[in-house]
């Protein structure tokens, strides 16, 4: 089953979400490791999108999607051999809720500091995720905590996120890999 329908998908609730403003678009760049037995995965160039429905003050639930090329680091493999990436790519549901506000301090075009609003928040994410173009498919679940500045209707933060993603089957017998995430997220407050 390839994934072709989901840009189609997001599209129709990019649009969605700007004729509604109880809706958000974000934007999200990851970095990730995964690691198991002699084996190093790290997953570069990511970019996520998430379409959101604002539920009330603190809770938002949405779909997110997100793609990054994969590198196979073995530390076994003779020096100067090249590393393959493969692509991979997440789908699933998503949660986020405000812990906390406040305000933070900014600089625009490194004018004078001004204050911004600041919220801290949870979620959570859960899943299914290939590497082969939507021939067999694993499950992923992740927990994630982010700290955001506000600018108007736009938000704009680091976030880290600590899951494991169970393979699938097509590479090897299926095995729960622990990884973990950094990333930016801008998308609307």
């Amino acid at each position: 089953m390839k994934l072709r329908w989901l840009v189609p998908a997001l599209l129709l609730l990019a649009t969605s979400a700007h004729a509604d403003p109880g809706w958000t678009l974000g934007v999200a760049f990851p970095w990730d490791v995964m690691h198991t037995d002699g084996e190093t995965d790290l997953g570069v160039f990511g970019l996520g999108l998430d379409v959101a429905r604002t539920l009330d003050d603190r809770w938002t639930l949405g779909v997110a999607a997100e793609g990054s090329f994969v590198m196979d680091i073995r530390p076994d493999a003779p020096i100067g051999s090249e590393v393959e990436p493969m692509g991979r790519l997440r789908v699933g549901l998503e949660w986020r809720y405000i812990v906390a506000t406040g305000t933070a301090w900014a600089a625009q075009r490194c004018g004078p500091d001004f204050e911004v609003q600041a919220r801290t928040w949870i979620g959570g994410r859960a899943g299914v995720e290939t590497f082969d173009e939507g021939t067999t498919f694993g499950r992923f679940a992740e927990v994630v905590i982010g700290r955001e500045r506000v600018f108007d209707h736009v938000a704009f933060g680091p976030y880290f996120a600590a899951g494991v993603s169970d393979e699938p089957a097509a590479f090897a017998a299926p095995v729960i890999r622990p990884y973990a995430t950094i990333g930016i997220r801008i998308g609307g407050a």
